[in-house]
């Protein structure tokens, strides 16, 4: 066991995500998740996601706001854009 105050920026994250699924919640708001995250950690990040996603029923939503453009592409079924401030019509990856 580790006290929440000595973990790590990426294990913090990785809890705080954690506490928010034990939620099942239908929908998730992530504001750049990863960003400040080894690319080890990033991983380890988006396979939780991703698994939530798989073994949910229903099958739950997220919204990802990220600048990385191929994480967006790894990670979504549909990839919403803002090129001249204002939502472009989504694509998929």
């Amino acid at each position: 066991k580790k006290k929440s105050s000595s973990l790590s920026g990426g294990e913090g994250q990785i809890v705080a995500l954690l506490r928010a699924l034990i939620l099942t919640p239908e929908v998730l708001l992530l504001d750049e998740p990863t960003s400040g995250l080894d690319p080890e950690t990033t991983q380890q990040f988006e396979s939780i996601i991703l698994q939530w996603i798989k073994t949910s029923e229903p099958a739950p939503a997220f919204v990802w706001i990220t600048h990385d453009r191929s994480q967006a592409q790894r990670l979504a079924d549909k990839i919403m854009t803002f090129p001249t401030g204002q939502l472009s019509d989504n694509f998929k990856p």
